[in-house]
């Protein structure tokens, strides 16, 4: 699920490159098919920040989930404020080709409790 996520969320990135000055309706369809899909890119990060949490920290699962989201957001707003500097079309490819490194620490994250998510 976090693979399709992913890559759902990428091609939803890379549909800003298609923008263009006065496509105001595009732009609006692009916004919400992109906003739609990091929605659903964002349940599966936090069920591998889920998986990560001990079971022992359940009361605070929530606000570490918040506080990773929202320490992810400062550099990230100074990345996309430097990227706009070049075009929206570049900014918009290379912040989605950044998600590849959230798909491969996600592949790369184990349970941290044995009864946790497993294969089946």
């Amino acid at each position: 699920m976090f693979v399709a996520s992913y890559l759902a969320f990428a091609e939803a990135g890379l549909l800003w490159t298609t923008l263009s000055p006065g496509a105001v309706a595009w732009f609006l369809v692009v916004a919400m098919i992109s906003s739609f899909l990091e929605r659903f890119w964002t349940g599966t990060v936090y069920a591998l920040m889920a998986d990560a949490t001990p079971l022992a920290l359940s009361s605070t699962v929530y606000q570490m989930y918040m506080s990773f989201a929202w320490i992810g957001n400062i550099p990230g707003s100074i990345l996309i404020g430097f990227l706009l500097n070049f075009s929206l079309s570049f900014t918009a490819l290379v912040m989605s080709a950044l998600t590849g490194l959230v798909l491969l620490l996600g592949i790369l994250i184990r349970p941290y409790e044995a009864g946790k998510a497993t294969r089946v």
